[in-house]
């Protein structure tokens, strides 16, 4: 009950803030990205406000694999961490601040395995094991490959 009470309160201050304001916008993308329960940081997502920010997805762009597989789902966790790479590069762009850089991208990429390993935590137990494996090669592939 506590959880629902919580997502409540998170959708409507995010829908209700005012919008257009970059520092706003900013300090929204910080709270959503490293201080939000992925839960309700989809429930945000799905309303797509505030619309200043880039919400668009391609979800897990991982060849052959995609999203999900037999023992894990991360179409949520890449949600997050798209929404974490295009903002970055949106502030770069509208900003003289310099956004996309190694500390922020690591910072998004470590949010994007804390988010797999929780997923990974909810599986049952005999896909646990292989579902932290694929975790472990997703986050290496975005270290690798994923920028600064």
């Amino acid at each position: 009950m506590g959880t629902l009470i919580a997502l409540v309160v998170a959708v409507a201050q995010f829908a209700s803030a005012p919008l257009h304001q970059p520092i706003d916008d900013v300090e929204r993308f910080r709270t959503l990205m490293f201080a939000t329960p992925l839960a309700t940081f989809i429930t945000v997502a799905n309303t797509k406000s505030p619309s200043s920010l880039d919400w668009t997805s391609d979800h897990c762009s991982a060849p052959f694999v995609g999203s999900s597989g037999a023992s894990f789902d991360f179409t949520r966790a890449c949600r997050r961490h798209d929404f974490g790479y295009r903002n970055l590069k949106k502030f770069e762009r509208l900003s003289p601040h310099s956004w996309w850089t190694a500390e922020w991208r690591a910072a998004v990429d470590d949010q994007f395995r804390r988010d797999m390993k929780a997923h990974c935590a909810t599986r049952a137990v005999w896909h646990r094991y292989v579902c932290y494996w694929w975790a472990d090669l997703y986050y290496r592939v975005v270290r690798l490959f994923g920028g600064p």
